[in-house]
């Protein structure tokens, strides 16, 4: 799945196909699909609180956690691929935490900010 398509904050559309398709890998399993991410910057604020308000499980992972994992490998190669398999890893290993938010009036006040000024 992350070969098929990259993710934009921007894109409403793109997040419905990506919620679509984490329900539709998870029916199978009767399970609840949980969204990780590696914590740079704020890129991925908007889409968490987007998920979260649909319901949806997320999680985050340090850049430090996924730099640690990657240096456990002989080839030290980079790249978003790469990336996303070593947060898939420290998650599964049980190293990542639930995601913390405050009040949803303190994000809309921190997203109008980051937007605005």
């Amino acid at each position: 799945m992350l070969e098929k398509r990259k993710i934009k904050n921007v894109n409403l559309e793109a997040v419905q196909w990506l919620m679509a398709q984490g329900k539709e890998l998870a029916q199978p399993f009767s399970a609840q699909p949980i969204y990780v991410y590696q914590a740079t910057k704020e890129w991925w604020l908007p889409i968490r609180r987007y998920l979260h308000s649909n319901g949806c499980a997320t999680a985050t992972v340090s850049a430090l956690q996924t730099h640690h994992a990657r240096q456990t490998k002989v080839r030290k190669s980079k790249n978003d691929w790469i990336d996303a398999i070593n947060v898939a890893k420290v998650f599964k290993a049980g190293e990542s935490h639930a995601t913390r938010m405050p009040h949803p009036t303190i994000c809309d006040l921190r997203e109008y900010c980051r937007t605005h000024f």
